[in-house]
């Protein structure tokens, strides 16, 4: 599944007030959703996904 997908899912748990359980890979597209879209990182990201991103959440 592709990480765009996880991301949204993520999303849609926050903005629904769904309990969203994320342990692993699970946390870390938390951790990017929330860096993005309450944070206001947009780039936000994990060096696993994306080597270079400007704000790096995950090494």
């Amino acid at each position: 599944m592709a990480l765009k997908v996880r991301v949204a899912t993520a999303r849609y748990a926050r903005e629904n007030n769904i309990p969203y359980l994320g342990i692993c890979l699970g946390m870390q597209v938390a951790l990017i959703e929330f860096a993005r879209n309450v944070a206001g990182m947009e780039n936000a990201n994990s060096t696993e996904f994306v080597p270079d991103c400007k704000y790096l959440l995950w090494r």
